[in-house]
């Protein structure tokens, strides 16, 4: 039997498969060790096992513990009670939706049971689906964040999705609506009802997100001042956290004009939190009658927003400005503006 430089004895050790992954167990100084080597890759698995055998001969090889394996049901209701307290809703909700289709597919009873292989099958898996690249990568990036959770808490030795690679995303120009298109859909917004008339306002005149949308309250809006500060209160964050202020647009302000109050929610003022539905105002039914009532069925909520950031662009505006209006952290997304930008002389002054 070897006996390392420590002055133990230790036993070769073995490999084998449990499911889809490969173990190794040893024994030293009579006390058995057994850990997951996170691959199904049996090459992989054996040059890992003698990797180990080398370390554990020199002395060099961390033997700890083992750990009781950590059921998957006990480590998601710890991770989203952390999450619900220290992230923001939406994400959350990605969150729990990306881990338990992850959790099903891989049919997983405990925390360590997850592998390389399982992150790519998953992944493999949506792409067959015909889930978009972006959807994929987010998928990707939110489940990555889970399991570095887990390691920064000390229940993993391995994040599962380190290392799987996102899809490659064709970056196109943002679609937007014509100063046609604006009229004809506010148009037709304005014959439906109030509130999605106020919807696509501030969609195309303040460039608020759909949530901001939502949420908004009639003290962002200084009509004297003609300014919007957009807050974040109680129920409701702003993306990144910081207030920001956008200028007050005249369209915008004759169409809030008649519906003005001094304080509360524009939108469903009397119910303070939503119940059954992510968002505290759906009007998702609403605006698709007049996206077709309109022509436009291609609009969605966020080319609202495009729109307000294209049409400036092509007006001249500045992308820096653009920028802090969108409440952007990171100027590189505001480029995608840039191809809308008028011709600029000071390129002369070369």
């Amino acid at each position: 039997m070897p006996v390392s430089p420590s002055g133990g004895d230790i036993a070769v050790a073995t490999l084998y498969k449990r499911g889809r992954v490969y173990y190794i167990q040893f024994y030293r100084n009579g006390r058995q060790h057994r850990f997951s080597l996170k691959t199904g890759n049996r090459a992989l698995a054996r040059r890992i096992k003698e990797e180990v055998e080398r370390k554990l001969l020199l002395g060099e090889f961390d033997v700890r513990e083992k750990q009781k394996p950590v059921p998957i049901d006990e480590f998601k209701r710890r991770y989203f009670e952390w999450a619900a307290q220290n992230k923001r809703p939406n994400t959350v909700s990605l969150e729990e939706l990306f881990f338990r289709q992850f959790v099903e597919f891989s049919r997983i009873r405990f925390l360590d049971q997850a592998c390389r292989e399982d992150a790519e099958a998953f992944k493999a898996h949506m792409i067959k689906r015909g889930l978009k690249p972006v959807t994929v990568n987010d998928a990707l990036r939110h489940l990555k964040a889970i399991y570095n959770y887990a390691r920064k808490w000390g229940l993993l030795r391995h994040n599962p999705f380190e290392g799987v690679e996102r899809l490659k995303v064709e970056k196109n120009p943002p679609r937007y609506l014509s100063r046609e298109e604006i009229e004809r859909v506010l148009e037709a917004a304005e014959r439906h009802g109030r509130d999605i008339h106020l919807v696509f306002a501030l969609g195309i005149y303040a460039g608020l997100r759909k949530n901001e949308i939502v949420n908004a309250r009639w003290e962002w809006f200084d009509f004297e001042q003609k300014l919007i500060t957009l807050s974040s209160h109680e129920g409701f964050q702003l993306k990144d956290y910081e207030t920001r202020t956008i200028p007050l647009h005249s369209r915008l302000a004759g169409i809030l004009e008649p519906y003005r109050r001094e304080s509360g929610f524009i939108f469903n003022p009397d119910v303070e939190r939503p119940r059954k539905y992510r968002y505290r105002y759906d009007f998702k039914r609403a605006f698709n009658t007049v996206c077709k009532q309109a022509g436009l069925e291609w609009v969605t909520p966020h080319i609202l927003r495009h729109t307000f950031a294209s049409q400036l662009a092509i007006a001249g505006v500045s992308l820096y400005k653009i920028s802090k209006w969108l409440g952007h952290s990171d100027f590189k997304t505001t480029q995608v503006y840039a191809h809308l930008q008028q011709a600029d002389d000071d390129i002369e002054r070369l």
